[in-house]
């Protein structure tokens, strides 16, 4: 009798010394996976707010608030216009670039120019003007400078449809094909 209860008293020692080591086991292997859990949720988090940082725009309203503080932002936004019968639809990629502290960069590049044009427009006039746009618009770009306060209130008119060609005349300064080397619309 005694080498049986000595038989199970190791029997349970060996037992007990398995479910104390799984344990300790598990406590490790559980605290190794929530600290790389929370390591992974940290680098997830910043870079979440990297990428919210650095994330386009969808409109000129964004660009308006970041031109405050000149804050990096990028947008291409599409605009339909319709000026004496003809539907003209731009979509144009905006770039806020920070040269200075207080003056801030708005680069420009036209992406697409579609026209709808009344029924009885010339075809002349029709080829003429789809041609002009593609050779000397398309994929042009430039740049002009003004202070943080002109832009933001530049771009926050131009989010309530208050676009005017004279819009870069509070610039600074521009450079680039759009704003040196556009030859004049035919007419």
């Amino acid at each position: 009798m005694k080498k049986l209860i000595t038989t199970h008293f190791k029997l349970f020692f060996i037992i007990e010394i398995i479910f104390v080591s799984t344990c300790i086991i598990l406590i490790f292997v559980g605290a190794y996976f929530l600290y790389t859990k929370k390591i992974t949720e940290n680098s997830e988090k910043k870079a979440q707010t990297t990428s919210t940082n650095n994330q386009e725009c969808k409109d000129f309203k964004c660009l308006a608030e970041a031109a405050k503080n000149c804050t990096p932002k990028k947008a291409t936004i599409t605009i339909s216009t319709d000026l004496f019968g003809v539907k003209q639809t731009n979509t144009t990629f905006y770039e806020l670039k920070s040269p200075s502290a207080d003056k801030c960069e708005l680069y420009t590049k036209y992406l697409d120019f579609i026209f709808e044009y009344p029924a009885d427009a010339p075809k002349d006039a029709i080829t003429q003007n789809n041609q002009f746009y593609r050779e000397n618009m398309i994929n042009k770009d430039g740049s002009c400078i003004y202070s943080t306060q002109v832009l933001a209130t530049l771009l926050e008119n131009w989010s309530n449809g208050d676009l005017s060609s004279e819009d870069t005349s509070k610039a600074e300064k521009c450079s680039g094909y759009i704003y040196k080397n556009t030859p004049e619309v035919p007419q």
